[in-house]
């Protein structure tokens, strides 16, 4: 279901952090643009040896790319609903219990959907290594979890 890559899948609460992300990445923008006028009549002609403006134009264009891709997902989204049902398999709204296998680590995590994760609370994006790994399994699955060189077995010991 989730492996197609020109589509992300997004919920509501996901849909709302990127529209804020863009919002306020947009007036960032903006007051990089103020700023850089500013540098630029500052600087004299010579835009070239304007340090503060070139530094200025390099903030403009990385923010551009950004704002550019979150409203290029936005429009590929697929919207998931994250209901409170009992899951019987790993997907976008589980929240899941793992256990690493090697080390014997136990994590509770949550599967969310794009633009929602934040690892270090255990909400994982579907889309993740780990969230790739695991969705779809159900409760005993082992799966290989392969990060760069590193191969860890990670079992699902629980799916709400």
């Amino acid at each position: 279901m989730f492996n197609d890559n020109s589509k992300v899948y997004i919920t509501d609460k996901g849909r709302e952090n990127i529209i804020e992300r863009i919002a306020s990445l947009e007036r960032r923008l903006s007051g990089i643009r103020s700023h850089k006028g500013d540098a630029a009549e500052n600087g004299g002609n010579a835009w070239h040896d304007n340090a503060e403006f070139e530094g200025l134009e390099h903030q403009e264009r990385m923010l551009m790319a950004e704002i550019s891709a979150l409203k290029s997902k936005l429009s590929k989204a697929g919207d998931v609903a994250v209901t409170s049902k009992i899951h019987s398999s790993v997907e976008i709204g589980s929240a899941v219990k793992i256990k690493y296998i090697g080390s014997g680590e136990e994590r509770d995590i949550e599967i969310v959907g794009f633009g929602e994760g934040d690892p270090a609370v255990g909400k994982i994006t579907y889309d993740s290594p780990l969230g790739q790994c695991i969705t779809g399994a159900s409760i005993g699955d082992e799966r290989e979890l392969k990060l760069n060189s590193v191969t860890q077995i990670v079992k699902i010991i629980d799916v709400r």
